[in-house]
């Protein structure tokens, strides 16, 4: 029973890695329309504040990761922080959703997931978005996975 526990966990961050790794890089301003409250999974002991799991959208959301930068990725006070910058290169406004995962190195595991939604974004237009998780763990490192989709 541990033994299918602890592989259940190591299959849930892998599929985790490689749902955000093909996401990754740079970005630009938003500021987060929603209130962190990191919850510990018992499964996975994973840190969540996440309103829709990353590629579950209905709604037609497509990758703009190219849309974000992370200015900053700290821990603090029992608690990781990211914050950064979601520019809107499009035509049209847009709502995005920007997810942050908290990744461990040895082993490479995701700690915590983050979603910090922007709302509106002008086209041409940038807005800065931030938040943060209860993960107590030293050294890890941000990964983005960024969907958009014009605003209705």
């Amino acid at each position: 029973m541990k033994n299918a526990k602890a592989v259940g966990t190591l299959i849930a961050g892998v599929a985790a890695c490689i749902l955000l790794a093909g996401c990754t890089s740079g970005a630009t301003p938003h500021e987060s329309t929603k209130t962190p409250h990191a919850a510990a999974t018992a499964a996975a002991k994973t840190a969540h504040d996440v309103d829709v799991e990353p590629g579950t959208s209905k709604d037609k959301f497509t990758g703009a990761v190219k849309d974000v930068t992370v200015t900053s990725c700290k821990p603090g006070d029992g608690s990781w922080g990211a914050s950064g910058t979601v520019t809107n290169h499009g035509s049209e406004a847009a709502d995005y959703r920007i997810y942050v995962s908290f990744m461990s190195s040895k082993p490479t595991a995701t700690v915590g997931l983050l979603q910090s939604d922007a709302k509106n974004v002008p086209a041409g237009k940038s807005q800065d978005w931030s938040g943060s998780l209860k993960i107590a763990q030293p050294g890890l490192t941000c990964v983005l996975r960024v969907e958009r989709v014009p605003h209705s």
